[in-house]
């Protein structure tokens, strides 16, 4: 499904979701907005937006505490577009919370905007050190230590070097924590915005940082969309890795090939045996030849959709 029809399927959610008023009241006259272009990169479209970039805590209550030598405050960046009109005191809020940067999202943003009419004030928000706010990074430390760039073959032998930086730096680094970054979000939306009804999307690694987010339960948001499978709580027993990503979503995966079996038309494909099986033969395939006509149409890139490249390859056997 194509990103502005899954964008349109939540804009009519959100409509539904946002006709009860909130009661919670806030000051959306934060000061320093000022016009910016929706889009990060040039090239990429014109569309009007406000941004500012303000001091949040470097350690909220409870998360950490600053060290008497380190600057108390951190910049974060957030942007947003506003309701048609101006109208940011009365409108409706989305919040799109990136895995990383707002350049992310911008151009969901702006289609999400444009499905809702201009009506909602739709935000996001940098993760805090990176973007254009407070840099987490090593090579920004006051210290004459030298780290190696993360493309340098020494830069994994450097890590510890670099951690030694930024707790200098810093102090506890629990203060760029997700829950450190879930309470900006929640900071900014109590404090900066407008009281009214709320929904936020994350997606991506943000879902990690909106699952924070609700248990933090922020009084003028009455709806959640989780666009990714990043967990923020798991099992104690379950660590999670970045080597494990694909085997995480296989399960997903099953789950989603299992409904073809309870699909008249689907099923009927899949007689002799079942689609999760098909699949992992024609897998196997693929590693015994990866030179097969089947294996190219998936390894090379294309600007087409699958069915067109099958229709105009001749394709004997997978």
């Amino acid at each position: 499904m194509r990103l502005h029809h899954v964008l349109s399927i939540f804009a009519a959610g959100v409509i539904g979701q946002t006709s009860a008023a909130s009661s919670v009241t806030s000051d959306s006259s934060f000061p320093g907005w000022k016009p910016c272009p929706a889009y990060t990169f040039p090239g990429e479209g014109e569309y009007e937006a406000e941004c500012v970039t303000y001091d949040a805590p470097l350690c909220y209550l409870g998360i950490c505490e600053t060290p008497a030598n380190v600057n108390s405050t951190i910049k974060v960046f957030v942007k947003r577009l506003r309701a048609k009109g101006g109208n940011v005191d009365d409108a409706p809020n989305v919040w799109m919370i990136p895995e990383i940067e707002c350049s992310e999202v911008e151009h969901s943003m702006v289609t999400l905007h444009k499905s809702l009419e201009k009506v909602f004030n739709v935000y996001t928000m940098d993760l805090r050190g990176n973007g254009r706010g407070t840099l987490l990074d090593c090579a920004s430390g006051q210290s004459t230590t030298s780290v190696s760039q993360s493309e340098s073959p020494d830069y994994l032998t450097d890590i510890p070097a670099c951690a030694q930086i930024l707790q200098d730096q810093y102090g506890d680094l629990a203060s760029f924590s997700i829950t450190s970054a879930a309470t900006d979000t929640f900071t900014f939306i109590h404090k900066y915005t407008n009281g009214a009804s709320t929904i936020v999307y994350g997606v991506s690694g943000g879902t990690m940082q909106v699952q924070r987010l609700m248990q933090l339960d922020p009084l003028s948001v009455n709806g959640y969309v989780l666009d990714g499978a990043m967990a923020y709580a798991i099992s104690p027993a379950k660590k999670t890795y970045w080597s494990d990503y694909d085997a995480d979503f296989a399960s997903v995966g099953d789950t989603f090939m299992k409904l073809c079996a309870q699909d008249r038309d689907c099923a009927s494909h899949f007689k002799a045996t079942s689609l999760s099986a098909t699949l992992h033969h024609l897998l196997q395939n693929f590693d015994r030849n990866p030179n097969s006509t089947c294996a190219s149409l998936v390894s090379n890139s294309s600007e087409y959709v699958p069915a067109v490249v099958l229709q105009t390859t001749r394709v004997v056997s997978c």
